[in-house]
C-alpha cells in the first residue's frame, strides 16, 4: 500500500520540497527544518518548541519510511489534509483534528492520502522525550523468507 517514492527522482515526487520549505521558513522564522531522507525528501519538519520534556514539531509528509524510537512517544496530529498511518501492521486513516500516538519501539510508517490540499498532509507531532536523531531506528525491510524455519519433529528410531 505505501509505496516507496523517497528512492524516486526529485522530479517524480508530488512535495513542492521548495515551496513547502519557503512556507515553513516564512511561518517560523529562524527555526530549524528536518529534511527525511535527506537526498529527496518527502518529509520536513519545522521544531517549533523545545525543552527536556518535549520537542513540537510541525511540517509536510508525503510519505515517512516504516521506522520505530527506542526511548520517544509520538503524538501525531493532521491539521490539513489527510494522513494514511501504520501502526504496528493497522492501517488509520488520520483526518484534520484527529491524533494518534505512538508508543516507544512501535514501527509505523505514514503516507499523506490525496485531499484538496495534494498529495501532502500539514502535521504536527509531538516527541516526549524529544527526538534524537540516534532515537530514529529504521525498519528493516521482511519478507516470508526472513523468518525462521521450524525444523521437522525428529524422527524416532526404531
Amino acid at each position: 500500500m505505501l509505496a516507496n517514492r523517497a528512492f524516486l527522482p526529485d522530479a517524480m515526487h508530488q512535495m513542492d520540497v521548495k515551496r513547502l520549505r519557503a512556507q515553513l521558513e516564512r511561518d517560523h522564522a529562524g527555526r530549524s527544518i528536518i529534511e527525511r531522507p535527506e537526498r529527496y525528501p518527502t518529509e520536513l519538519l519545522c521544531v517549533i518548541e523545545e525543552d527536556e520534556d518535549h520537542q513540537t514539531a510541525v511540517g509536510f509528509i508525503e510519505e515517512v519510511a516504516p521506522h520505530s524510537h527506542e526511548k520517544s512517544t509520538e503524538t501525531y496530529t493532521v491539521l490539513q489534509g489527510r494522513l494514511i498511518l501504520v501502526r504496528d501492521g493497522i492501517i488509520r486513516l488520520l483526518r484534520p483534528g484527529i491524533a494518534i500516538n505512538i508508543l516507544p519501539g512501535t514501527i509505523h510508517s505514514a503516507e499523506a492520502g490525496y485531499s484538496s490540499h495534494g498529495h501532502v498532509a500539514l502535521v504536527r507531532v509531538v516527541s516526549r522525550p524529544p527526538l534524537d536523531p540516534e532515537d530514529y531506528v529504521v525498519a528493516e525491510a521482511t519478507s516470508v523468507t526472513d523468518a525462521p524455519a521450524e525444523r521437522p519433529p525428529e524422527s524416532e528410531a526404531v
